[in-house]
């Protein structure tokens, strides 16, 4: 049974398909060098990996060179060994793509170690400070050495071992009874104690470097009274304990009261949190040792070498992706202490910018007027190119290309008519599907788009909300219609088109119109698509000359007359529609939605299937079917 990539991943064809980027992978070695000095003063690691078609030479993996300066850093991975890498660069390097680590900041990695000898069992290293592989990514790790060994197996993952030079035993002697499980550290900073050694699951609010040591402010948005009391009008504790450092201090930037723990980090957690810790930074610090501060006599934390494993990292960087129930419960807190606070904080001036601005609604308007007076010259272009170049209406596109060249192209209908949807249960019941995790190859045609405005076409997203999307507490927050309070931001393509048949060999009555369906385009697959990193659209003028010149490309003059004339234009009239077909790449999946936007008009043409594409859950629930266009791209 085929086991699904685990979420936030992308499979290496994928990866080795994108000119640039960052992505999280995880592969089979299929060839590896020592680690070994580079031409400069760094560490070099090189190893290639596979997902797949491990039978096949002629198809390559994807080459990656992991550069440090520390050379305990560097993974070390044999043949045969599985690879987890998080947030790998993706470059061209002599046309290829290739993944690229910085020499003076770590990418975190996993190293499933697979010997001969171990069949059944499979050791974990990690790198320094790198938390433990999850249970999908452990299981997806499992799943690939037996594809990769051809024979199916599932060796199980040992405990996890950090990255230091000494044996591991694989099995434990009958005569020896295995030790009991270590107590939970995990506390929350209201709950620590003088004397205690405790492991934080917390937010970053300042760093603070010193020779040795590197000093983090941290919060889990909890309040322990002997913490030091941060209020509005406080500059914080930039320095060192004894002040005799001169370095000007900054505003506090919150939370204010007693929430934030100052922990002393010495090496080598030091040298590890200043490369790869900054402030927003969600941590895991572990075995952090509560004490009063020497000169404050406040409430602190010290993390030091370890007496025993001296390279041994207690830091470690938490994705927001990742799905930690700590983490989770560190997010809830702090956007219920911003959304109470808000008020208050935007009576400072230049405190936090939380309201919106009285400025924003005439700079907004003022925007508008200038993209009304700009002169179309992308469109002008667009028009004189379409007048000069009116192609056959069924030629396919060669400008448009799309990988799995030895699949099949299936109509819209056949599609949406997929017989392999229905079932039949027991006592004979025959019912359908809501969907299936399927692909499929097309030729289709662009008639419509969605948002109107391309500027909208690249959205930004909160990774902290999203994080709280799918539970009962979050729900509130992440449906808010007000703006993100504080907190990181990243920008995603996130568009829509409505395609319907194209290309030779189609054909259809006339007068008749021709099956349609909507396609999802959106994250690393937009990015494959466009070739374009997503950014606010709005203040990137190049880049949505960029994106308008892609998308002509795509469907031709159709912005151009959609926004002519909004409401004369009609996607239904056949005899406007010029742009050319091209054949993309389709995967279908599922989205559970609430069950009352299930009755909801979807306006797609093609809503007759309301009973195929839906269907209730027990916990009023709906499976929504969707189609999402992926390993298609625009020359």
């Amino acid at each position: 049974m085929v086991t699904r990539i685990p979420p936030n991943f992308t499979d290496i064809q994928t990866a080795r398909s994108m000119s640039r980027g960052v992505v999280n992978v995880i592969g089979v070695v299929i060839d590896s060098l020592p680690p070994a000095r580079s031409q400069g003063t760094s560490w070099i690691s090189t190893f290639t990996l596979k997902a797949s078609d491990f039978g096949d030479e002629y198809l390559t993996g994807l080459k990656i060179r992991y550069f440090h300066d520390v050379d305990r850093y560097l993974p070390s991975p044999k043949v045969g060994d599985v690879v987890l890498l998080r947030h790998i660069n993706l470059d061209l390097y002599n046309g290829k793509t290739i993944g690229l680590s910085r020499s003076s900041r770590v990418t975190p990695w996993v190293v499933f170690e697979a010997r001969p000898t171990q069949r059944s069992t499979l050791s974990t290293v990690l790198c320094p400070g790198e938390r433990p592989p999850s249970a999908a990514e452990t299981k997806y790790a499992g799943y690939l050495v037996g594809l990769y060994r051809g024979d199916g197996s599932r060796p199980s993952i040992a405990p996890a071992s950090p990255a230091i030079n000494v044996e591991r035993s694989v099995s434990m002697p009958s005569s020896i009874q295995p030790t009991t499980r270590k107590a939970d550290k995990f506390r929350l900073v209201k709950d620590a104690e003088y004397g205690s050694f405790v492991d934080i699951v917390g937010q970053v609010v300042k760093t603070f470097s010193e020779y040795e040591k590197l000093l983090l402010y941290v919060t889990d948005y909890t309040q322990n009274k002997n913490l030091f009391d941060y209020s509005f009008d406080n500059d914080g504790r930039d320095g060192d304990e004894f002040d005799y450092s001169s370095r000007s201090k900054r505003k506090w930037p919150g939370p204010y009261g007693r929430m934030t723990i100052q922990v002393t980090l010495w090496e080598p957690h030091s040298n590890f949190a200043r490369d790869n810790i900054k402030e927003d930074d969600f941590v895991l610090l572990r075995n952090v040792h509560i004490k009063p501060g020497r000169s404050s006599g406040v409430m602190e934390g010290a993390l030091h070498t370890d007496r025993q494993f001296h390279a041994k990292v207690g830091v470690s960087l938490l994705d927001v992706n990742e799905g930690d129930e700590r983490l989770k419960g560190l997010v809830r807190r702090k956007l219920e202490y911003w959304r109470k606070l808000k008020g208050r904080l935007a009576i400072e001036d230049g405190k936090r910018q939380l309201s919106d601005g009285e400025g924003s609604g005439k700079k907004t308007k003022k925007n508008k007027r200038q993209r009304k007076n700009k002169p179309q010259r992308v469109n002008n272009q667009a028009e004189a190119t379409t007048t000069s170049v009116r192609p056959k209406r069924d030629e396919l596109n060669p400008h448009v290309r799309s990988n799995y060249l030895a699949t099949p192209t299936r109509t819209v209908e056949q599609i949406l008519q997929n017989e392999s949807h229905w079932n039949v249960g027991p006592g004979g019941i025959q019912y359908r599907m809501p969907f299936q995790n399927l692909k499929y190859r097309a030729s289709v045609r662009v008639v419509d788009f969605f948002p109107p405005n391309l500027e909208d076409f690249a959205v930004p997203y909160n990774p902290e909300y999203a994080m709280l999307r799918d539970t009962v507490d979050g729900s509130d927050l992440s449906d808010s219609d007000e703006e993100p309070i504080i907190g990181q931001q990243i920008w995603e393509w996130r568009f829509c088109l409505l395609v319907e048949d194209g290309g030779p060999g189609i054909h259809h009555p006339p007068g008749q119109r021709r099956q349609r369906l909507k396609l999802f385009v959106t994250g690393p697959d937009a990015v494959f698509l466009l070739s374009i990193d997503p950014v606010n659209l709005r203040k990137n003028p190049d880049v949505l000359a960029s994106l308008r010149e892609k998308l002509f490309i795509l469907w031709g003059d159709l912005e151009e007359r959609k926004n002519s004339n909004s409401e004369m234009f009609n996607p239904n009239d056949t005899a406007a529609i010029n742009a050319k077909p091209f054949t993309c790449c389709i995967k279908e999946y599922g989205v559970r939605v609430a069950f009352d936007c299930a009755d909801e008009n979807d306006e797609n043409d093609d809503a007759d299937e309301n009973d195929e594409n839906h269907q209730e859950t027990s916990n009023s629930f709906c499976w929504e079917r969707r189609f999402r266009m992926f390993d298609t791209r625009v020359m």
